[in-house]
């Protein structure tokens, strides 16, 4: 079966990370990505991090996604409406993956989505830790705060109106997004 098999697969060995795989990422309308990506910028000008879309991930890794799991996230995409996600801060971390980030608070819509992905997929409960990276690197507090200080003018919600499938490659920092969903919540017919 699929679900159990990507679970044994996915699992970290010695507690690394498993730096090759498919994640489910959540994203952004227009407006928001134009945002998001303007203050990536700003960060990167003074961090000059490795070039990936703005997102949210919401699930992964899958150590591989096929036909009847495209359709799975297909079929999550008709369940759910855009709904609008809330900063709480942009924060930083001693973390290459988390090191500047806008940090999102937990609301309903955007917990029932990631939990509706993780029943679907059969992935084991973990920390979600929602947040909107703006740089992935090593760097000092001092450059990143200097950086925060030019995302101060940020709009303080953001509309999540799309999942995405994507192939992810740390150890050569490429994240190659393969398929996308607009969430549309379409009528259904009754079961």
């Amino acid at each position: 079966m699929f679900c159990s098999t990507v679970t044994e697969r996915n699992k970290t060995v010695n507690n690394e990370r498993l730096s090759k795989g498919f994640w489910i990422w959540g994203q952004f309308n227009e407006n928001s990505t134009r945002t998001l990506e303007n203050a990536k910028k700003s960060a990167d000008e003074i961090l000059n991090g490795p070039t990936f879309n703005v997102h949210l991930t919401l699930c992964g890794p899958f150590g591989h996604f096929d036909s009847p799991e495209l359709k799975k996230l297909s079929n999550i995409s008709k369940r759910f409406d855009p709904f609008k996600i809330y900063l709480e801060e942009v924060q930083t971390k001693e973390e290459f993956y988390q090191s500047l980030f806008i940090k999102i608070i937990e609301k309903e819509d955007l917990l029932e989505l990631k939990n509706h992905i993780d029943s679907e997929f059969m992935m084991p409960k973990k920390n979600f830790f929602p947040h909107i990276s703006l740089f992935y690197g090593k760097e000092t507090e001092e450059k990143k705060t200097e950086a925060i200080s030019k995302t101060i003018n940020m709009n303080n919600s953001f509309v999540l109106d799309k999942i995405s499938l994507v192939d992810v490659d740390e150890k050569i920092n490429a994240w190659k997004i393969l398929k996308t969903y607009s969430l549309s919540n379409l009528p259904r017919s009754p079961k």
